[in-house]
């Protein structure tokens, strides 16, 4: 009896460290990594949507379209979404480390046969105007979606900063300090102003992971990576003019009544007056989207005004919340 109840003994022992060695095991992390690219150009995508939605964990691609992600056991199903592309889901095999390419579709659809006919068009107004009911609904919901209304919140921020001369006198070419480099004249890039010469002088750019907290109120930016124009150290202070471009911009809160560009102060397209600045079309609605988005162009009803123009990507799921914003100016306008 003795020799039995301590064979029993030892045999719950034995199941019970083999429970407690085979349990880690199960619950082991499945690393996926790979590529994300456009199906039609194979250019790599960053910042595409990498995500477990069953888990609640996702990262996104870098800037070469790479990616890695810790899947937790037991979920088998990755999610790739990207603004403007058809959602992809995907299904592992837990185990060992995998690599998992996708080649994402755009999603826009192809128009038929458009007939232009010279009626004139109708005037713009804002009654009865489905894009001035959905942009009175952003602007309602604008508090609830700011950063600063949740607990915790973070988000990815790509800057692109870039500085040009433009008609350029033969006076100022020929100025001495210019003597040696008259190639700098003679190869201008003229694509990006509709054939006005341009001679870019500074570039930067940099991506940046941003963190908030509400309570107490705390702010974080970690620099993912940065590249910069660098001139010659023994005759240009490239801190200096880094820090003095810097100064002339200031980040860009959407959410904001105003945002400031080079020290003036342009409305916000969604700020409580901007119905009555701007005017909305519903361009687009990406279905395949999720949540779905609808975009939505604005631009200035006076072109002369301090305003901007661009698209807006707002929500459907009952929140109108901005996820994309795309903000330019009338080149028309003086920003000086």
């Amino acid at each position: 009896m003795s020799f039995l109840l301590t064979r029993l003994r030892f045999c719950l022992v034995l199941l019970v460290l083999l429970g407690l060695r085979g349990g880690p095991a199960w619950a082991q992390a499945t690393t996926v990594r790979g590529t994300v690219t456009d199906a039609k150009t194979r250019q790599p995508l960053p910042f595409v949507s990498v995500a477990v939605p069953a888990a609640g964990v996702g990262v996104n691609t870098d800037e070469t379209g790479h990616y890695a992600l810790q899947v937790p056991a037991p979920q088998t199903t990755v999610v790739f979404s990207y603004l403007g592309y058809r959602t992809v889901t995907k299904t592992i095999a837990p185990g060992p480390p995998q690599t998992l390419d996708v080649a994402l579709t755009s999603s826009s659809a192809t128009l038929g046969e458009v007939v232009i006919k010279g009626t004139k068009p109708p005037r713009y107004k804002n009654k009865d105007n489905p894009a001035v009911a959905l942009i009175r609904q952003v602007i309602e919901h604008k508090t609830e979606n700011q950063p600063t209304s949740y607990a915790y919140a973070e988000d990815e921020k790509y800057e692109k900063m870039a500085f040009s001369l433009s008609n350029l006198s033969d006076k100022f070419k020929n100025k001495k300090i210019f003597r040696n480099y008259q190639f700098l004249f003679k190869k201008q890039d003229s694509a990006a102003t509709g054939g006005v010469n341009i001679l870019p002088i500074y570039l930067e750019e940099k991506l940046t992971h941003e963190y908030y907290r509400r309570q107490p109120a705390a702010r974080k930016e970690v620099e993912l990576g940065k590249k910069q124009v660098q001139f010659d150290k023994q005759f240009i202070d490239n801190e200096g003019i880094s820090a003095y471009f810097n100064r002339m911009y200031q980040d860009v809160d959407i959410y904001a009544n105003n945002v400031s560009l080079l020290g003036n102060q342009l409305l916000s397209p969604i700020a409580g007056v901007a119905p009555t600045l701007y005017e909305y079309y519903i361009t687009d609605t990406l279905k395949q989207h999720n949540p779905q988005l609808i975009e939505l162009t604005f631009s200035p009803r006076n072109r002369a005004d301090l305003l901007f123009k661009g698209k807006l990507y707002v929500t459907l799921d009952g929140h109108y919340a901005v996820q994309q914003a795309y903000l330019t100016v009338d080149r028309r306008i003086n920003l000086n």
